[in-house]
């Protein structure tokens, strides 16, 4: 697998496996026995583990996300994944602001392979537009059964990894 930019990814498979186990520090999400959740940005992201290398990524009410809590939430997710690439199913219904710091280091990170941006109002669509000049795919949804059916077709595909 390459990057946007034409760099190889090597995708080691018990990475992978491993990150569908809890992490130290993590608790299991309630309803879905194999999902872990862990909080970022001071308590006011959550990060679930839906399965290896797929996260959603979820913010308290009236966020506002600067620089240093995109940044938290990208290596708390490298840590929930296992360190390798990943899509992620972000919730934008409870954000109001991603300031420029947010979207230039969520834009300019190469281990995220896929970004869906889910919202339900005009407001949603305007701020995940925002962040639409990334390094990797993003795409706006209102769906999330359609965001995550998306996502999954970014996932590493067994069959395609490097020996």
């Amino acid at each position: 697998m390459t990057t946007a930019a034409g760099e190889l990814i090597r995708i080691d498979d018990r990475a992978i496996e491993q990150a569908a186990r809890p992490a130290q520090g993590t608790v299991p999400a309630p309803g879905h026995p194999r999902a872990v959740q862990r909080s970022a940005a001071g308590g006011r992201a959550t990060l679930t583990l839906l399965r290896p290398a797929l996260l959603r990524l979820s913010w308290a009410p009236e966020t506002e996300v600067g620089e240093a809590d995109a940044r938290d939430v990208l290596r708390q997710s490298l840590e929930l994944v296992g360190h390798v690439p990943y899509a992620v199913l972000v919730d934008m219904r409870h954000i109001t602001i991603i300031t420029a710091g947010a979207r230039a280091a969520y834009g300019s990170d190469l281990m995220v392979l896929a970004a869906a941006m889910l919202g339900a109002t005009p407001v949603d669509r305007v701020i995940a537009a925002s962040v639409q000049q990334a390094v990797h795919e993003v795409r706006f949804f209102t769906d999330a059964d359609a965001a995550l059916a998306w996502l999954a077709g970014h996932l590493p595909d067994p069959s395609s990894r490097l020996p």
